[in-house]
């Protein structure tokens, strides 16, 4: 049985995922799609939008989920789950005392 915290957690790391990458893909519409390439069909791109940014956000949180929950907590956590691959020594050098 699923517990109701690790059902919020898979719900704030999908959220947050989703909603990032749909604000780089905003970004990406409106500076590749608007100023560098406005010829095209506008709705056609705000589709794309919306898909890729539902797709890769999901993808993308879903394999956070997969790789780090339950293996790795706090700065850890965020560390790998972002996908640096230098996440131990940038962990060990954020925790390394003065």
């Amino acid at each position: 049985m699923t517990s109701e915290l690790q059902i919020r957690r898979a719900t704030l790391v999908l959220g947050t995922a989703i909603a990032l990458t749909t604000l780089a893909e905003l970004f990406y519409l409106v500076v590749w799609g608007m100023v560098l390439f406005p010829a095209g069909s506008w709705p056609g791109k705000a589709v794309w939008t919306r898909t890729c940014g539902l797709a890769m956000g999901s993808v993308i949180g879903g394999l956070t989920l997969l790789w780090v929950e339950g293996r790795h907590e706090a700065a850890g956590a965020i560390l790998r789950g972002g996908g640096c691959g230098r996440g131990r020594v940038l962990l060990r050098l954020a925790l390394q005392p003065d």
